[in-house]
C-alpha cells in the first residue's frame, strides 16, 4: 500500500511540474518583415555566428534574406534564371568551410508552358555574393521533385 501511495505521489508531482514547464510564455528576441509580393517563407538556417538566413519565394522568384543576431536585415538576394520560369520551394543548407559560410538554396524551377519541374540549385558566400546556379532536368523531360541537400562531400552536393 505504501508503494502504491508513494507512486502515485510521484506521479503528481512529475505531471505538474511538467505542466508547469509548458505554460510559460515564450520569450520573443526580435521579429523581422519581408513585403514585396506574394512572399512564402519555406526554409530557415542560423550561422554559428547567430545570423539569420530565410528563404522562400517571391514574385516568382527565389527570395533569402539575412538578418543579424538583432533581427536587422542585413541584405536581401532574390535569384530568377530564365524569364520562362518560375522559382519556388527553395530550401537552405548552410555549409562551414575555410572560406566561411556557403548557402545552398534547393528548390524547383517551372516552365511557364507544359509546367515541368526541375531542380534548381543555387549557391551564394555568406555576404550574399552570386557563386553559380545549375538546373537538373532528370531522363525522359517528366517533372522532378527536389526534396534537400543531405551534405557537402569533397566540393560535391549531394541532393534528393
Amino acid at each position: 500500500m505504501f508503494k502504491r501511495c508513494l507512486y502515485i505521489l510521484l506521479l503528481s508531482l512529475l505531471l505538474s511540474n511538467f505542466n508547469n514547464l509548458f505554460s510559460e510564455e515564450p520569450i520573443i528576441e526580435w521579429t523581422a518583415y519581408y513585403d514585396y509580393e506574394s512572399d512564402f517563407a519555406n526554409d530557415i538556417e542560423v550561422d554559428s555566428e547567430g545570423n539569420v538566413y530565410v528563404v522562400g519565394d517571391s514574385a516568382s522568384d527565389f527570395c533569402m534574406v539575412k538578418y543579424n543576431n538583432d533581427g536587422n536585415e542585413v541584405w536581401v538576394r532574390r535569384y530568377h534564371g530564365d524569364e520562362d520560369k518560375y522559382y519556388n520551394k527553395p530550401n537552405i543548407k548552410l555549409f562551414s568551410n575555410e572560406d566561411g559560410v556557403l548557402l545552398y538554396l534547393l528548390g524547383r524551377s517551372i516552365t511557364y508552358s507544359g509546367y515541368f519541374l526541375n531542380f534548381c540549385t543555387v549557391k551564394y558566400d555568406s555576404d550574399g555574393n552570386f557563386l553559380w546556379a545549375k538546373e537538373y532536368d532528370g531522363p525522359g523531360g517528366g517533372n522532378d521533385y527536389p526534396s534537400e541537400v543531405l551534405k557537402r562531400v569533397m566540393n560535391c552536393l549531394l541532393l534528393i
